[in-house]
């Protein structure tokens, strides 16, 4: 009878100890291949500071940017050690491996910002003895409004978002002169393009569906600020 009673003390006394370790194993690893540090350094609540697949990514504030542009950096960096994105930097840390030694390679990003914040910026063409308008807006690093209009009538309107493989490298065009023009292309959900070149933000062209049951769309390039 002592034998059952020291027998039974002992197998509460596993449980007991079991329990609070799983608690504790549950806490400390999460959801399998995201965890989420939550001692970030940042006062801001909208930060983020999160492991994915063991890859750390950080992001100053998430309302800076699209959403569907900080899910495509969670799918792409994989294979990258850190990423980091602050205002218009982004920042991609790596491990190269040499025959010697393991080297760290920092390669930074920038998010165009040649269009002011949250204001109006108006580019004009002509083609075929009409008068086309584009209005442009940055509303964040991403995300810009647009107005296209024709004979001042606006014919197509909606945001267009920046890609998160903006970093690939730039969208290049030949103008009439033969000079390439380097630009960052921002896409609205119906696949509405827009190309604003890089360097001062002068240029801009726009392709978007005229028939949807056609599938047809029309180019309107080399748009010149005002």
């Amino acid at each position: 009878m002592m034998n059952k009673q020291k027998t039974s003390k002992a197998g509460l006394w596993k449980v007991a100890i079991f329990f609070p370790l799983l608690a504790l194993l549950l806490m400390a690893f999460g959801k399998m291949g995201e965890n989420v540090n939550p001692k970030s350094k940042s006062n801001n609540p909208n930060s983020l500071d999160t492991l994915i697949y063991g890859k750390r990514l950080i992001i100053k504030d998430t309302t800076q940017y699209s959403a569907s542009f900080i899910k495509g950096l969670k799918e792409q960096y994989k294979g990258y050690e850190e990423l980091r994105l602050k205002d218009d930097s982004l920042i991609i840390i790596y491990q190269m491996n040499n025959s010697r030694r393991d080297t760290i390679v920092l390669n930074k990003f920038t998010i165009p910002t040649n269009l002011e914040l949250n204001k109006e910026v108006v580019f004009s063409k002509r083609e075929k003895d009409k008068s086309f308008t584009m209005v442009l807006k940055r509303t964040n690093y991403t995300n810009m409004e647009y107005q296209l209009k024709k004979e001042g009538k606006t014919i197509k309107s909606g945001i267009a978002q920046l890609g998160d493989s903006f970093y690939f490298g730039a969208e290049i065009d030949i103008d009439e002169k033969g000079t390439e023009i380097h630009s960052r292309q921002y896409i609205d959900i119906d696949n509405t393009i827009i190309k604003i070149e890089i360097e001062q933000g002068k240029i801009a062209s726009i392709t978007y569906c005229v028939d949807q049951n056609e599938q047809k769309f029309e180019t309107l390039t080399f748009f010149l600020r005002k």
